[in-house]
């Protein structure tokens, strides 16, 4: 990977590189083409576009997204493609770009500056800007302009032969471990992974996949709060095959980094390389070194405010006056929550780590809630006996509580009460429910308004650190949880800890 001295990291901050790529993008769609992709708006389709008044040229076009989907009618995310031989017209010389509505980022900011932290640690990601976009000459409005991951960003990034995959397109997580002819290495790291002997699999992991690197992609993930990436949802990723068999994972769809200012150092990891990389001793030691280091060198919460600010204010003679009022607004809640959060981990990096939860009489009370996954045009709540979400339109929040358990099976409880509860259009475990994060392990969900005690069984074949959720997935209504859970085991009382 490519190395960055201080210097560079400070010429990169003070603006000695392009603070922002503006562009026009004007998009022409026939009617055919209109149909199909309010039929299959995945499915590719035949389009024109034009690039700051340039020429016409032909793209293959689709809509994207999934929190963030809109239709064709309303302000759709698109991905975009041309041949190669027609490159040059694209911005950023790619094959590939995504116009991206910016739904979850009021900043339409987080992307670029996401992209930069992870390119001054030496972890490649695309080039980002902006673009005001019409389509058959209706204007959308304002977009994050990003370019793709094509062959041409692998070979200038990663050097010459080196490939990179995207998610498996069946189940759209983990890895895509059919597609190309690097399938063996991938298989080979998965097998290291899942090595069962833990002072092996260290070793062996290490032949395919540059464990530095991974370590220090891991702890900027964290760093940043991109619960929606790998580590912490397997989502939003590739992997990268350099041309000697080494495998590194690249972060994506940085359009709500820093959401949670308090969230923990030592999440419970979804990914599952991450997740066994943790199980490790060398591994553990390794991302707590780097998270230390990323924290003193690249969370400056100072000098990534003064970047919002160059960032923001280069933006503004291409924005409308309400555009310039919302980004200047947003951009300034951005600044404080990335100061909370570099406050956040300094406190928790001087604390130990969880202790071993303790049962009484075969209970224990799980009540140190703290609020995940903020619901935007939602809010969170708490008083001494309930915590409560009350949702948004498009509202995927929890409180979370980490705990320290031996192995065995458990299960946690408690009261919910909703009012008026209507589930999302899309996804899963629509409603209230209770959750553990990183695992298929929930509860029955409840809608409408109704109160219950909701129950939530898993398994833990070794000791671990877990984070228990309270979820609200819905487009409208209230949630309210007795904050005092209980948790038990479900045969007999877990040894102490010796």
């Amino acid at each position: 990977m490519r190395a960055f001295s201080k210097l560079c990291l400070f010429a990169i901050l003070v603006g000695n590189i392009s603070a922002s790529e503006f562009w026009k993008v004007e998009i022409e769609l026939g009617q055919n083409e209109i149909a199909a992709l309010t039929t299959a708006p995945r499915a590719w389709v035949t389009a024109r576009a034009t690039f700051n008044k340039g020429s016409a040229v032909p793209v293959r076009l689709k809509l994207k997204g999934r929190g963030t989907f809109q239709p064709l009618n309303e302000k759709p995310s698109f991905t975009m493609e041309v041949a190669a031989r027609q490159r040059e017209q694209l911005p950023y010389s790619s094959t590939k770009i995504h116009l991206n509505n910016s739904a979850d980022d009021a900043t339409y900011l987080k992307e670029k500056l996401g992209s930069e932290m992870f390119n001054q640690i030496g972890i490649p990601t695309p080039r980002v800007g902006h673009a005001r976009v019409t389509l058959n000459e209706r204007e959308l409005g304002l977009y994050v302009l990003k370019e793709g991951f094509d062959e041409k960003f692998a070979r200038r990034e990663l050097g010459e032969g080196a490939a990179i995959y995207d998610r498996d397109p069946e189940t759209g997580g983990g890895l895509d471990l059919d597609a190309g002819e690097d399938r063996r290495e991938r298989v080979k790291l998965l097998g290291s992974a899942a090595e069962a002997d833990i002072g092996k699999r260290f070793e062996q992991l290490r032949e395919v996949l540059d464990v530095e690197a991974f370590a220090k992609f891991l702890a900027m993930e964290v760093l940043i709060c991109h619960w929606d990436g790998y580590a912490l949802s397997e989502n939003n990723f590739r992997i990268a095959v350099r041309a000697d068999g080494k495998i590194h994972f690249l972060p994506a769809g940085m359009d709500q980094i820093f959401s949670i200012p308090n969230f923990t150092w030592l999440p419970a990891f979804s990914g599952s390389v991450a997740k066994r990389f943790m199980e490790m001793p060398e591994g553990r030691e390794r991302y707590r070194i780097m998270l230390e280091k990323l924290l003193s060198e690249f969370l400056g919460a100072e000098r990534l405010s003064n970047r919002l600010e160059q960032l923001s204010a280069a933006l503004e003679a291409d924005l409308t006056r309400a555009e310039r009022s919302q980004i200047r607004a947003e951009a300034k809640e951005l600044s404080a929550r990335i100061a909370a959060r570099e406050t956040s981990l300094k406190e928790q990096l001087k604390q130990t780590e969880t202790k071993l939860l303790q049962f009484a009489n075969g209970t224990a009370v799980v009540s140190n809630w703290q609020p995940m996954d903020q619901p935007e045009g939602g809010s969170m709540g708490s008083n001494d006996s309930t915590v409560a979400i009350v949702a948004g339109p498009r509202t995927s929040a929890s409180w979370a509580a980490k705990v320290l358990l031996l192995p065995g099976r458990y299960t946690f409880a408690t009261t919910v009460k909703t009012e008026d509860v209507s589930p999302l259009p899309f996804g899963t475990r629509q409603g209230a429910c209770l959750r553990v994060l990183g695992r298929s392990a929930h509860s029955q969900t409840l809608v409408g308004s109704t109160s219950s005690v909701l129950r939530c069984s898993f398994e833990l074949p070794k000791t671990e650190e877990i984070t228990l959720l309270l979820e609200l997935r819905a487009s409208a209504g209230k949630a309210e949880f007795n904050r005092q859970v209980e948790l038990r085991p479900e045969s007999g009382i877990p040894a102490k800890k010796k």
